[in-house]
């Protein structure tokens, strides 16, 4: 079994906050875009690119589950473990964004009816 280098545990956790930042920050542009009555159309191309990027870091975090589950890894790093934090905060960014729409957008439709 080969053991995962340090470099490449930080070059994969380096992966996972940069797409995980991407995410979030076009899950908070959805939301201002939103707010600002911008049209519906680029609304969801920037919840497109946050689910796009959430998908691209949620596949590093799965390369890097697997190596650790295989005892590749054999010490987690501070690094691996912010990675994680900013996976799962971008997750509950796009999962709030998404549902705040929704619901205003459902209040708002309610009222002009």
């Amino acid at each position: 079994m080969t053991k995962i280098s340090k470099e490449d545990q930080y070059k994969i956790a380096m992966q996972i906050i940069a797409s995980s930042g991407q995410s979030k920050s076009y899950s908070v542009i959805a939301l201002r875009k939103f707010a600002k009555d911008e049209d519906e159309e680029s609304v969801n191309k920037s919840l497109e690119k946050a689910r796009f990027y959430l998908q691209e870091a949620s596949t590093h975090h799965l390369d890097l589950q697997k190596k650790e589950a295989r005892g590749e890894v054999t010490r987690m790093e501070l690094i691996s473990i912010h990675a994680e934090d900013q996976f799962m905060n971008a997750m509950n960014w796009l999962d709030i964004s998404q549902e705040m729409i929704a619901l205003i957008d459902k209040k708002l439709n309610k009222k002009g009816k």
